[in-house]
């Protein structure tokens, strides 16, 4: 494969992982402004403890690391702030 091609990859990879993180945030929005919060919370909790999980055990987060080295790092804080939230 192409240097070009690979580069192209890296980058789609990471903005998928991007999209899916955005498009939860949106549908949790959706459930704060509807139910309470703590329903909000596990679903954070659930979705974004599910894609950890799955980046830990595969090689897509080595080619997140290459295109945004803290993407996971800011789903660890996401999973935090809604355990708290949960916790509350």
């Amino acid at each position: 494969m192409t240097k070009v091609f690979m580069i192209w990859v890296h980058i789609s990879v990471t903005q998928l992982v991007r999209w899916l993180h955005t498009n939860l945030s949106k549908k949790t929005d959706s459930y704060m402004s509807r139910q309470d919060p703590t329903l909000r919370s596990i679903f954070l909790l659930n979705n974004v403890n599910y894609l950890l999980k799955r980046l830990d055990n595969s090689p897509i987060l080595t080619i997140i690391h290459r295109c945004q080295s803290d993407l996971k790092s800011k789903y660890e804080e996401d999973f935090q702030a809604s355990l708290k939230d949960y916790t509350r």
